[in-house]
């Protein structure tokens, strides 16, 4: 996977609505950054939903994160409700600036 440009990561974001699970996810963001660690991220941001036992309806929110590692590209996933994203997010992001890639 190349970082160069979003193309990579468009292409697994338009695939994320045949994937084969119970929650079929849409993507709503597709971007690179460079975190203040100076590693490079691919970011794909997701939404889906359910109807829980009570009828009511539930988003689900999942940030998938790419990276270049010796082995190929690693990822990283995280999926919650919406109603816990604002709380639990920011640690998800804290734990990307700790990352760390080791030379050979």
């Amino acid at each position: 996977m190349s970082f160069d440009s979003i193309e990579d990561l468009q292409a697994i974001a338009e695939e994320l609505p045949n994937a084969p699970t119970e929650f079929k996810f849409e993507a709503t963001t597709v971007q690179t950054i460079i975190a203040p660690n100076g590693i490079q991220f691919g970011v794909i941001e997701a939404k889906s939903s359910f109807t829980n036992t009570s009828g009511g309806e539930i988003g689900i929110y999942q940030k998938q994160v790419f990276f270049k590692a010796k082995t190929g590209t690693q990822s990283i996933v995280f999926t919650t409700i919406d109603g816990l994203k604002e709380i639990t997010l920011s640690a998800f992001d804290a734990m990307l600036e700790t990352i760390s890639l080791i030379a050979e």
